[in-house]
């Protein structure tokens, strides 16, 4: 698959407390005794990895709202990872930050999703992720040039649609689909898809940008197949007008739903 980091942020900022105590800022504050007591389960999964156990302060800030399909749990998991391994005195791997915030949320936690977004925030940049079925991870830079980089820039406009959704909930639904496929050609949209993303990558590397867009759209009419909850009426009604006036494919970022439109 291709992956893209953008240029918003997610900021984590790690103190030292006079007291034993543990304090938390984010959308709201906590004031613990110990990791076990905190509530945010990223915060309370990530200390323990890393073994920061008390008389610490933390704040996080973000440019983007959560629930809008740009990754920022895995922005904050991989973000907040690297400062408490900071704290500690250890510089770790990109690659190391990526599979302990994945580990973190889908074997600790157990949410329904895959490793890249943690990848895409640890590495930025543009690239083409593998994953094999031993869920063992390579990552290589995409051969593109930067004059390409410059008008994929100027040509790609993204959308906030005004609302967020939980992806937690529409990935489970597609799961749950998946499980229970009975040939009705859930698997063949993810096989299609698949091949999408490996028609796209020449398109970047080539420069060809138009042929590139046109795969977005082909991969948007298929990954509205796979969920009811992908789209709606007001989506639906967005992508229509982009495309009528100009716009050569798009897709709703993230599990779908709600969140940005991209063109």
């Amino acid at each position: 698959m291709i992956t893209a980091a953008i240029n918003k942020y997610v900021y984590i900022t790690v103190s030292p407390r006079i007291q034993k105590n543990i304090k938390l800022n984010y959308s709201k504050t906590e004031l613990v005794d110990k990791v076990d007591d905190i509530k945010h389960p990223l915060i309370r999964e990530a200390m323990k990895l890393t073994g920061v156990k008390d008389s610490i302060e933390i704040h996080s800030t973000a440019e983007i709202p959560s629930g809008t399909g740009l990754g920022s749990s895995g922005a904050f998991a991989v973000g907040l990872i690297n400062a408490l391994y900071y704290y500690m005195g250890d510089i770790v791997s990109k690659y190391k930050l990526a599979e302990d915030a994945s580990h973190i949320i889908m074997d600790v936690l157990k949410e329904p999703c895959g490793k890249q977004d943690q990848y895409a925030s640890a590495f930025g940049s543009l690239n083409h992720l593998g994953i094999s079925t031993a869920n063992r991870v390579t990552i290589t830079p995409i051969n593109i040039t930067h004059e390409s980089i410059m008008e994929l820039e100027k040509n790609l406009m993204m959308f906030y649609t005004g609302f967020t959704r939980s992806a937690n909930e529409i990935l489970c639904e597609q799961k749950e689909n998946a499980g229970k496929d009975s040939g009705e050609g859930i698997f063949d949209f993810y096989h299609e898809i698949k091949k999408i993303g490996e028609a796209s990558l020449p398109c970047l590397e080539k420069g060809d940008l138009k042929s590139f867009g046109r795969w977005m759209h082909t991969h948007w009419k298929l990954k509205r197949k796979i969920s009811k909850k992908m789209t709606n009426d007001d989506i639906d009604k967005w992508y229509s007008i982009a495309m009528k006036n100009g716009a050569l494919g798009g897709k709703i970022i993230g599990a779908g739903g709600g969140g940005f439109l991209l063109f």
